[in-house]
């Protein structure tokens, strides 16, 4: 009998059919092969012999790490975490032997590491890949991390989710909900963590200009880039709404004034980032929609069980990133290539495109791209349960479809007009990610009443 159909016998006890071991199993599972599969892009293969195979791996050397290249040196870590910490909670929940969990743990940690020797080794005969020490260190270290997270907040996470799934205050369900979106927006904003470690770096990070007003170099065009103002504002918005659900009892309007300036203070110190004055505006500006928009929840709050809210919502939603994402390409690679070398290109290799590229770029364009319809799938999934209907396959069958077919409308026109490059992949990363959003409806309590009454 498969893993996921067994009663879990650990002290954990988490709930059936969400936390069980067989699920997490496959979840570490696909990670692992996603991360073996994208460190052999662009699927160049030169077969090179044995003897002068073995003769570079054994001159495998550390390659000097300037500041350009740490972020991307982070990425190769970060992506055997998820791998990491799924099979180690896959171990952790299905046996509660502390003994033969540290001994499944010991051979997830001996399993992975590896295979990120192995894919180094085989990256040999991938010549576009650079091959060094310096990754396998930072694989090995990603694998570390994702078993000691696991081990630290596993069990907490169990605890908080079966409380989470517990509740029947509407109001707590959807502060749980922005609180988890707030640990993702202050994720997200000291990511990749490619610390400055010299004056140097600091001085060249200024050269480049992210570090500034962000006043005086305000333009139209970058209203809706990643170093927009929008972007800042939208990110402090669930900040706001949390503080306003759940207010706290030292300085509560000190908070939404403290938040911005010390998530841009947090990103002064990471290369990668840009910290602006322009987007503690912004994020203020946030926190205060946010915080309006909770306190103003007795307008909206009987809305959630209405099908028209969230379906008005996925549509204007599926627009407005529609309309953004092609008025930020408009300009990009136009007349480049024409058509023909652009539906060439687009049918390359699943993830070729982001091979173009560093790792951190590829890793942030990913998801970003996911996080987008993984809220329209969200919202999507959201009517499905106030319509009365099951998410079942076939309901999830519809939302992937309406992923592949709003995402194939935007490459499409990207494809023929010209605007950046269209790839193929980013179909696959808006069906999943639309999926992923529906079926996490799922794992949410049931419908409740603002008073804690459950509805229906």
């Amino acid at each position: 009998m498969p893993i996921g159909n067994r009663s879990i016998r650990n002290p954990l006890q988490a709930r059936r059919g969400v936390f069980v071991a067989g699920r997490f199993l496959w979840i570490g599972l696909f990670f692992a092969a996603m991360a073996f599969y994208g460190s052999l892009l662009p699927i160049d293969y030169q077969p090179v012999d044995w003897v002068e195979t073995l003769r570079r791996w054994r001159d495998l050397s550390w390659i000097q790490l300037g500041i350009e290249r740490r972020a991307d040196w982070v990425a190769n870590g970060l992506v055997m975490i998820p791998s990491a910490f799924c099979l180690t909670a896959a171990a952790g929940l299905y046996w509660s032997n502390l003994t033969v969990r540290l001994l499944m743990t010991s051979l997830v940690g001996v399993g992975l590491g590896a295979l990120v020797a192995l894919i180094e080794f085989v990256q040999i005969w991938f010549p576009p890949r650079t091959v060094s020490k310096n990754d396998i260190a930072a694989g090995w270290i990603g694998v570390l991390v994702g078993i000691v997270l696991w081990w630290l907040l596993g069990s907490r996470l169990v605890r908080s989710y079966e409380k989470f799934r517990q509740s029947r205050d509407l109001t707590v369900q959807i502060s749980w909900l922005f609180a988890a979106v707030c640990i993702g927006v202050i994720l997200y904003s000291i990511f990749p963590f490619d610390l400055i470690t010299s004056r140097q770096e600091f001085n060249e990070k200024l050269r480049l200009g992210r570090l500034s007003s962000g006043i005086s170099s305000f333009s139209i065009r970058s209203f809706f880039t990643k170093e927009g103002p929008v972007l800042s504002l939208l990110k402090l918005i669930p900040f706001g709404v949390y503080l306003g659900l759940r207010p706290s009892k030292i300085l509560p309007w000190g908070w939404l004034l403290l938040i911005p300036a010390l998530i841009e203070l947090a990103q002064i110190p990471i290369y990668s980032k840009f910290a602006r004055l322009s987007d503690v505006f912004a994020g203020w500006a946030g926190g205060l929609i946010g915080w309006w928009l909770a306190t103003k929840r007795e307008w909206w709050m009987p809305w959630v069980d209405r099908w028209w809210f969230w379906r008005g919502g996925w549509i204007v939603a599926t627009l407005f990133f529609s309309v953004a994402y092609l008025w930020r390409s408009r300009s990009g690679n136009r007349g480049a290539m024409d058509l023909e070398e652009r539906v060439s290109f687009f049918f390359q290799y699943p993830f070729t495109y982001y091979y173009f590229g560093s790792e951190y770029e590829s890793v942030t364009r990913i998801l970003s791209k996911g996080a987008v319809f993984f809220i329209i799938g969200l919202l999507q999934g959201f009517d499905i349960r106030a319509s009365g209907c099951r998410i079942a396959f076939w309901t999830l069958l519809t939302v992937v479809l309406w992923g592949f077919s709003a995402g194939m409308v935007v490459e499409a026109t990207r494809l023929l007009l010209g605007w950046g490059i269209s790839d193929s992949t980013d179909l696959i990363i808006y069906s999943v990610a639309a999926w992923l959003g529906a079926y996490s409806v799922r794992l949410l309590p049931e419908k409740s009443s603002p008073s804690g009454n459950t509805v229906g």
